[in-house]
């Protein structure tokens, strides 16, 4: 466990394993774990069920920086309970070719029932990047009940979820009807072979987005602002910066969400 606690960067690759972090069994009861990790990155785990499970506030990844998942079809949930607020330097997240999965976020039935306070409201403060790609089973990303606000969020990359129907989604029992997430610093956005997604205007705020690509998503009320080549070139111009992570440009190109 001390060895773990000191890495910065690990990738899993072409394994059988079926979880990554366990701690149902941490000999430390009622102590949190805390880790160095800054970059974790997930290929080819065809058997993985889990990312992360433990009792609440027991795992700690406050340096976690990036987190790339890719190629992990019989995972279903992305973030448990248990560590959903455990990422506060979280700035990209890349989830890609994930064919079982259903949601990213797990659902809180226990705050589903209560009033959250607004400061809980944020789940991941520092997110600049969300790529999602090829995810088919995908039916929705969050609750708009749990979580209100991304307030770094830049660029948004949904592509090839097939099911997916509501981005964001408001529960019937929420206080505040038609609330809508806030994405104030949202700039760029890419929504491309989601045949069943509905208008996102109706839960999130976009009146911030400049570059728009809308390709194969017949029920959204928005049409693309710029064209692929013309956003390709817009971010290979520019570095995503944040707290000394530097997203570099060429990952946008590597894993080539921008061929049609």
């Amino acid at each position: 466990m001390k060895h773990f606690q000191t890495l910065e960067k690990l990738c899993i690759e072409n394994s059988d394993i079926q979880g990554i972090f366990c701690l149902e069994e941490h000999p430390i009861i009622g102590q949190q774990m805390s880790s160095s990790l800054q970059s974790l990155k997930l290929n080819n785990l065809h058997d993985l069920r889990y990312t992360f499970m433990g009792p609440k506030k027991i795992m700690s990844l406050q340096n976690v920086k990036t987190l790339q998942i890719e190629g992990c079809s019989k995972l279903k949930v992305v973030f448990s309970e248990s560590v959903l607020r455990s990422l506060p330097q979280l700035t990209y997240l890349e989830i890609s070719n994930c064919g079982g999965l259903h949601k990213i976020m797990e659902d809180n039935e226990e705050n589903q029932r209560q009033t959250i306070p607004q400061s809980q409201l944020i789940c991941f403060p520092k997110l600049v990047a969300l790529i999602i790609k090829s995810c088919h089973s995908l039916k929705s990303l969050i609750s708009v009940t749990t979580f209100q606000e991304f307030p770094k969020l830049e660029l948004m990359i949904i592509k090839e979820a097939s099911q997916l129907e509501d981005m964001f989604i408001s529960e019937p029992h929420d206080e505040i009807p038609n609330q809508k997430l806030r994405l104030p610093k949202l700039k760029y956005l890419v929504l491309m072979q989601l045949p069943n997604l509905t208008d996102p205007s109706q839960h999130m705020e976009l009146q911030n987005v400049t570059y728009s690509i809308v390709d194969h998503c017949p029920n959204l009320s928005f049409d693309s602002t710029t064209t692929l080549e013309d956003l390709k070139n817009i971010l290979e111009g520019m570095h995503f910066v944040y707290h000394n992570c530097l997203l570099i440009k060429k990952t946008f190109i590597v894993i080539v969400i921008f061929t049609v």
